[in-house]
C-alpha cells in the first residue's frame, strides 16, 4: 500500500493524496464538502515547496521567499553577501550642547558663544549686553535674552 500524504493548502483545506500502487497518478480524496479540480490541485502541489527558513509554502522555482525575504539559492546568497559589504552610517557627533550654551550665556553674556567656538562674537555680546545694562536696564535685559537664544540656536553637529 502507498503512503498517504495530507496537505493543508489555504483555499484547498485538507485533502488526502494516496498514490495508487504501480502508478504515478494520485488518488484524491475530498475531506471537506467542496469539490476540487484534481489537475489544478496537483499543479499547485507539485509546483510548491516549503521555505527552509519560515516553513511557508512558496513556488518551487522561487529564489527568494516572499514571506520572510530570505534568499533560497546558496550561491546567490554568498555572492550577494560578498558584493555588498556592510556599511554603517556615519554617526554625527555633537560638538556643543545647546542647553549648556544657553546656561553659560545666562550666567555670563556671550559665554555660550565662546563655548561654541565663536570667541569674537561672544566678546561682542558681552560688551553690548554690559553697555545695554549701563544705558538702561530694560535694553540690557532684552539684549541678554537675545544673547541666550542666539547661543542656544544653531546646529550643534557643525
Amino acid at each position: 500500500m502507498g503512503k498517504r500524504l495530507v496537505y493543508q493548502l489555504g483555499a484547498f483545506e485538507n485533502l488526502t493524496f494516496k498514490p495508487k500502487q504501480g502508478s504515478r497518478k494520485l488518488h484524491i480524496k475530498r475531506v471537506g464538502k467542496k469539490s476540487y479540480n484534481p489537475k489544478l490541485l496537483m499543479n499547485d502541489v507539485l509546483q510548491t515547496k516549503k521555505c527552509p527558513y519560515c516553513a511557508e509554502t512558496i513556488n518551487a522555482e522561487a529564489i527568494k521567499c516572499k514571506h520572510c525575504g530570505e534568499i533560497l539559492d546558496d550561491n546567490l546568497r554568498t555572492s550577494r553577501q560578498q558584493q555588498a559589504p556592510t556599511v554603517f552610517p556615519e554617526q554625527k557627533v555633537r560638538k556643543w550642547s545647546p542647553g549648556i550654551a544657553a546656561l553659560l550665556s545666562f550666567l555670563i553674556p556671550g559665554a555660550g558663544d565662546m563655548y561654541k567656538g565663536n570667541v569674537g562674537i561672544g566678546l561682542l555680546w558681552l560688551l553690548f549686553v554690559v553697555l545695554g545694562y549701563i544705558a538702561f536696564v530694560i535694553i540690557g535685559l532684552i539684549l541678554h535674552l537675545i544673547c541666550i537664544f542666539a547661543a542656544a540656536s544653531g546646529d550643534p553637529y557643525k
